[in-house]
């Protein structure tokens, strides 16, 4: 797949909501505001896992009311707010403020009606965008299910957090300082933010494929109808050191296989590199042409790179073969995997699903890789197709307790300077839970 140009970055913008983005989250269902720590997001079973970069968290909500405050540790402006809602119904309602207040003050400005969801949906309420360092969910629950972790997102793009990358990977670096007195937390490397990116799939309009790894549940990708096997590789950037893999998808029923490994086929190398060699001759022959032929408009368009895109498996037996196709500005190149290449190797995880399966989340032991494979064959005769919202491929990042899990990464969107600038955020003021009361005096003894 062609590198994603710096262009198309701005157009995706990062999730704010996010523990490593530095954010911090209160319980406001009482009438003051409770902080939820980071170390508490471990657990399934606390509101924590709202803001985890794993999409597979939940929640369990019950009926009754419950209001949650993001603190997005400076001001931005915010466009959109979503949720992957799993098993409950009810009502979310959004407000914000510029300054952290008790959750019945008048600071709180509503952003839009109520809006109502059901079971297994996105929720995404419409508003106006508006400027504030801090928002409130309200949800009003009518029937006890799931919610999932959720998304903020505004005018600071992922181009602009992969702008810090010395600093950012100096950060994801923890891991390897493991002190006694740190803990770890769950990040996820399988993300566009971290630099990585999906190299190949087996079918579908691969120019969106980064919509699987872009940290929102609105976004998602689908495979052709009628595949033998879905495929997608994800190219960490670095050797990152794993222990789980999770996503959030669509399906029939079939088995999911999960290869973390360090290097990509031996026959799928080769292709590239005759490939490479094959650009470079196709650029010094166009340099003396007075004329455009059509490979050359789909040189010019793709910066003058040749770029493998997809992956598929060749019953055919020709292992090395590809094609090049042009469609808009990207360039499609088919890589072919001789037909015993899944056979040949043995999956780091496996997970069968049933058809009505969306998510789920595998540990297992800490291995280091740079690349994960996908591999999702459908059960025969099924006819289904394979949709993809969020992949994740979590490790450990170590962190000083009284310390966020990451520091924040400190960048302003270049779109409205002073969104995202930390100079600009005061201090909030005091609304956190009420002083434990204390003890009553004693009873005056008698003489």
């Amino acid at each position: 797949m062609p590198e994603i140009s710096q262009e198309d970055l701005l157009d995706k913008q990062k999730n704010l909501a996010r523990w490593h983005m530095g954010a911090t989250l209160y319980d406001a269902s009482e009438d003051f505001l409770n902080p939820i720590t980071w170390q508490e997001a471990d657990s399934t079973e606390t509101m924590g896992v709202l803001m985890l970069d794993d999409p597979t968290g939940a929640f369990e909500v019950k009926p009754g009311e419950y209001r949650f405050v993001i603190d997005l540790t400076d001001f931005f402006n915010v466009t959109r707010f979503n949720f992957k809602n799993f098993t409950a119904k009810g009502s979310v309602q959004l407000y914000y403020s510029r300054s952290l207040d008790a959750p019945d003050a008048n600071t709180w400005t509503k952003v839009a009606a109520p809006d109502e969801f059901t079971k297994n949906q996105v929720v995404s309420p419409k508003f106006q965008p508006f400027n504030a360092r801090y928002i409130m969910v309200h949800l009003n629950i009518t029937q006890a299910g799931l919610i999932g972790n959720m998304g903020a997102f505004g005018d600071l793009s992922v181009a602009e957090i992969r702008m810090n990358k010395n600093e950012r990977d100096e950060n994801l670096a923890a891991n390897t300082a493991r002190a006694s007195d740190s803990k770890p937390v769950k990040y996820n490397y399988a993300s566009a933010h971290s630099d990585s990116r999906v190299t190949y799939v087996s079918s579908g309009q691969a120019n969106n494929a980064i919509s699987m790894i872009d940290d929102d549940v609105e976004t998602f990708y689908d495979f052709d109808e009628g595949d033998e096997e879905n495929i997608v590789i994800v190219d960490l950037s670095d050797q990152r050191e794993v222990n789980s893999v999770s996503m959030l998808f669509e399906s029939g029923p079939g088995e999911f296989d999960f290869y973390v490994v360090n290097t990509l086929p031996d026959d799928v190398q080769q292709v590239i590199d005759e490939q490479e060699k094959q650009n470079r001759a196709k650029t010094e022959a166009m340099k003396g042409k007075p004329d455009k032929g059509e490979d050359d408009m789909a040189m010019i368009f793709n910066n003058g790179q040749w770029e493998p895109l997809l992956l598929a498996q060749n019953s055919a037996g020709d292992a090395l073969g590809s094609l090049i196709g042009f469609a808009g500005d990207a360039i499609f190149s088919t890589v072919s995997l001789p037909g015993t290449f899944f056979s040949s190797i043995s999956p780091t995880v496996k997970q069968t699903v049933n058809g009505s399966d969306e998510r789920f989340r595998i540990d297992f032991s800490n291995l280091t890789g740079r690349f994960l494979i996908i591999r999702f064959t459908p059960e025969p005769g099924s006819g289904s197709t394979m949709r993809v919202y969020e992949v994740s491929l979590m490790g450990d990042i170590i962190a000083d307790t009284d310390d966020p899990p990451v520091e924040r990464v400190e960048a302003f969107s270049m779109f409205n300077p002073g969104s995202g600038s930390l100079d600009l955020a005061p201090p909030p003021t005091q609304i956190l839970a009420p002083p434990v009361p204390s003890p009553a005096p004693p009873p005056p003894i008698s003489p």
